[in-house]
């Protein structure tokens, strides 16, 4: 069976997603990477059978802004984002 490719779940803010960072981590578990999107900071993990979970929170308040965002110069330079330590996260919540 081929694994799941991306599933992803949207927290509230950053402190739902680095209370949850820190749980899993208590358990062994941590993200395989991490990005700043831009337009939302997501947490990348993979389970047993290789099925890929991206756990997130939306940086903007409306999708509006978001859209915008995506449509910035900021963007289009860097679309993939940038590599963050979640522990950085965890410290500024």
């Amino acid at each position: 069976m081929q694994p799941l490719d991306h599933l992803a779940f949207t927290y509230a803010n950053l402190g739902e997603l680095a209370a949850t960072y820190t749980r899993l981590k208590s358990r062994g578990i941590v993200p395989g990477r991490a990005t700043d999107h831009g337009s939302s900071t997501s947490f990348y993990y993979s389970d047993p059978d290789g099925n890929h979970i991206e756990l997130k929170v939306d940086s903007f308040a409306t999708q509006d802004e978001q859209h915008e965002w995506l449509r910035s110069a900021a963007f289009a330079e860097n679309p993939a984002g940038e590599p963050i330590d979640p522990e950085t996260i965890c410290n500024r919540t």
